[in-house]
């Protein structure tokens, strides 16, 4: 997994490369088979709530995330003890989310994670929470990962993609 530090708006990292062929092959066609309902789909693999899968999820996807997000977590130096939670999202042309957020206090860190070859990256904003400064490249296994605190303004959308727009969702919990 190579990875770069960006410092603007506010601390994160782009990463590139995060799983070898094979294992990230698996996930993505494993993605193209969930079912497209509405604008914006998300399946949890390891739900953050006592609620159940919405449908059996292969343990080998489960562990390519959950190793993904250990890898994270080191990267971003977490300690242990910490938990790991998956979804896969999957977003139709032209979804916009619309709503500058910072990510629930449950989450210590974020990675949207890029499935589909094309797609949209995330939107970074000022500390502000109003004043847009960039947005991600959308990198296909690559994405972009952060700590999570109060000034983390972000939102996603799915504006000018061609094709559904899959991420893998990672979330760590401290």
């Amino acid at each position: 997994m190579k990875s770069s530090i960006v410092d603007i708006p506010w601390k994160h990292y782009l990463l590139s490369n995060c799983l070898t062929t094979n294992d990230f092959n698996f996930v993505s066609d494993y993605s193209i088979t969930l079912e497209v309902k509405k604008d914006t789909n998300l399946y949890f693999i390891e739900s953050y709530k006592n609620s159940p899968n919405r449908q059996h999820v292969p343990k080998k996807i489960k562990n390519i995330l959950h190793d993904l997000g250990k890898r994270c977590a080191e990267l971003l130096e977490i300690p242990e003890p910490y938990e790991i939670y998956s979804g896969i999202m999957i977003l139709k042309p032209d979804y916009k989310y619309n709503t500058i957020h910072t990510d629930s206090e449950w989450k210590t860190a974020t990675l949207v994670f890029g499935l589909s070859d094309t797609g949209t990256g995330t939107s970074l904003y000022e500390t502000d929470g109003q004043t847009l400064n960039y947005t991600t490249p959308y990198v296909k296994n690559g994405g972009m990962i952060f700590k999570r605190n109060n000034e983390t303004y972000h939102d996603y959308d799915s504006v000018g993609c061609k094709e559904l727009r899959r991420t893998a969702m990672i979330w760590i919990k401290a």
